[in-house]
């Protein structure tokens, strides 16, 4: 099996690559201070689905603790997931624990 966690400009290439052999599941994308286009179709990764029909591809959204929506939006997002305080594995060593936030924690926990 295959996967990508990656976000932005190296992303949709390897998407569509990955989507004709495998199931990608892709966050929609985080909003960031300042950021007022909500439509996660015209950011990466959830853009990648404009580039061909991506039938393998699930875009996730990202909602808080209270369910509210904190990640891009639109019909590019097929389904939202918890995106708030995930536990994951951290950096230090083999058993370093963090938290992530943000779709492509959301989309992790898919």
């Amino acid at each position: 099996s295959s996967g990508i966690n990656a976000e932005y400009g190296e992303i949709n290439r390897e998407v569509v690559d990955l989507s004709s052999k495998a199931l990608v599941v892709t966050g929609a994308g985080d909003l960031l201070d300042g950021d007022r286009d909500l439509d996660s179709c015209k950011t990466t990764p959830a853009s990648a689905k404009g580039m061909t029909a991506l039938d393998g591809v699930v875009t996730v959204g990202a909602t808080n603790e209270d369910d509210h929506v904190v990640s891009k939006i639109g019909s590019c997002v097929d389904l939202f997931a918890p995106g708030y305080a995930i536990p994951a594995a951290g950096t230090a060593d083999s058993v370093d624990r963090t938290v992530c936030s943000g779709s492509l924690c959301s989309a992790a926990t898919i």
